[in-house]
């Protein structure tokens, strides 16, 4: 896959501005699998901002300049849950399944930040601090928007089991309805995904914790677009 420059903003304030979609996702949930995908099929046509990494950004959203080409993405987490939700913009929701998404993100952590120690007490206490940001995440970006034409829900297992059909059904609802895409386009991309291993094969895995954690997500939030996931 191309690699994504995310500082490729040039020649804010052309006449033909790029369409812009506002990302929300949950880390862990397939959010730069996609951006990539997207990276390859519209090649240059295509403009991304990080809004955490890039230090030329304006950090309003959405972006106060316009830009060229046909898309223009810029993304967050919303870790403090404090982004405005303004009612102009088209927005992209990724999330993922509270488990597997779990492990994901306690695996990133524990390989990139200092001083977070491997151990189960510090893996309960990660648990527990990230369910109130999943809990509240999907209280204000997925239940609210579900039905909202602005809003393209994402799933990562619907990611990685139609990864074709989502990108199609997305670039019609980011561009146009009849912005044409062909699968052949994609001429770089492997759009084979690695799937995680099993849960049951993770060091902390313990069934009474996760079936605690899993039920009180489900209780704060009861219209989670999920089923309780056998462990």
């Amino acid at each position: 896959m191309s690699k994504v420059d995310r500082y490729q903003l040039t020649d804010p304030g052309v006449d033909d501005p790029a369409a812009v979609v506002l990302g929300k996702s949950l880390p862990r949930s397939g959010h730069h699998f996609f951006i990539r995908l997207l990276a390859d099929y519209l090649k240059g046509d295509f403009r991304y901002c990080e809004i955490y990494t890039n230090p030329d950004c304006c950090q309003v959203q959405p972006c106060k300049y316009k830009y060229p080409g046909l898309l223009f993405f810029q993304k967050s987490h919303d870790f403090k849950l404090e982004d405005e939700i303004p009612e102009s913009c088209k927005f992209l929701i990724q999330y993922r399944h509270p488990i597997p998404r779990l492990f994901s993100d306690w695996k990133l952590a524990v390989s990139t930040r200092d001083g977070l120690v491997d151990s189960y007490e510090s893996f309960v206490k990660f648990s527990n601090n990230r369910k109130r940001y999943y809990v509240n995440f999907f209280k204000k970006w997925v239940v609210p928007f579900r039905e909202d034409e602005r809003f393209f829900m994402m799933s990562y297992e619907s990611l990685t089991g139609e990864t074709f059909e989502i990108l199609k059904r997305f670039l019609k609802f980011a561009i146009a309805d009849d912005f044409p895409v062909n699968r052949k386009a994609l001429e770089t991309s492997d759009l084979s995904v690695i799937l995680p291993p099993k849960i049951s094969s993770h060091e902390y895995y313990n069934v009474d914790f996760l079936q605690d954690y899993q039920a009180s997500i489900i209780d704060q939030v009861p219209d989670l677009p999920y089923l309780s996931m056998k462990l």
